[in-house]
């Protein structure tokens, strides 16, 4: 009978077709949430630094692994640029961000090692004990772009 041919080449046909889409949205907008579920969730982008390496003021997402941190955050240096944190202030290659900071009136200068990235853990509602308001991360530790927050409803939007 014609039904279940039909039936199997639609279900064929429909997997062509969806597979596909349904793959690069798994790497494109991949769920994540941190360890507090008060935290919401985010969309992650797992392809956007595969090849490149993330700007500052972007916002990413870090694994956990080894830094603690499961978060989305945001970058405030990429590896090489120079940082000085100068009272409430906080410059990147001589420029004032718009990160503040309480620094207890030290003065801080480095530059960012290669391979690694500094986020603003304060960006980020719960991370649990730090004291300082920026955190050394690996480059192997930033698992994507993060490009949306889906959750609490109201607090949805892009980043």
């Amino acid at each position: 009978t014609p039904t279940p041919v039909l039936a199997v080449t639609g279900g064929g046909l429909s997997l062509a077709l969806h597979a596909p889409i349904f793959g690069a949205l798994i790497l494109m907008a991949w769920p994540s949430y941190g360890p507090d579920p008060s935290d919401g969730s985010y969309l992650v982008n797992r392809l956007a630094y595969k090849d490149r390496l993330p700007a500052p003021g972007q916002w990413v997402w870090l694994d956990g692994s080894t830094t603690g941190i499961q978060s989305a955050v945001k970058v405030v240096a990429v590896q090489g640029q120079e940082v000085e944190l100068n009272g409430t202030r906080c410059l990147v290659d001589g420029v004032e961000t718009d990160f503040k900071v309480s620094s207890g009136g030290r003065r801080w200068k480095f530059r960012v090692p290669s391979n690694h990235v500094l986020v603003d853990t304060g960006s980020s509602a719960h991370l649990g004990d730090l004291r300082s308001p920026f955190a050394l991360v690996e480059i192997d530790h930033v698992a994507g772009r993060v490009w949306a927050r889906c959750t609490p409803f109201w607090e949805r939007g892009l980043l």
